[in-house]
Order: structure tokens, then C-alpha cells, then sequence
């Protein structure tokens, strides 16, 4: 059992790493546009937060 999962999680890992590469190859390609995405993302929290309290 533990030796299969053992052989399991490195693909799982290199998936996921390849992955990560892709995404932050696109996002690095549209910067620009996610950037500000993420402020505006930060910014609707931070005045969601003060809202709410």
C-alpha cells in the first residue's frame, strides 16, 4: 500500500508542477489584465470587509 502510493505521488507532484509552469507562463503572458484582476479582487475584500464589520 504505501509503496503504491509511493509510485503514485510523484506523477501526481509533476502534474501538478507542470501545471503551476503552464499558468504562470499565461499569466505572465497577460500580466497586464491579472494584475488588475488581483487588485480589484484585494480591493472588493478590503471593502467588503469595512462593510461588514
Amino acid at each position: 500500500m504505501a509503496a503504491q502510493k509511493r509510485r503514485v505521488m510523484p506523477t501526481m507532484d509533476d502534474f501538478f508542477i507542470r501545471q503551476l509552469k503552464f499558468g504562470v507562463i499565461q499569466t505572465s503572458r497577460q500580466s497586464g489584465k491579472v494584475t488588475i484582476g488581483l487588485y480589484f479582487l484585494v480591493y472588493l475584500a478590503t471593502v467588503g470587509t469595512f462593510w461588514w464589520s
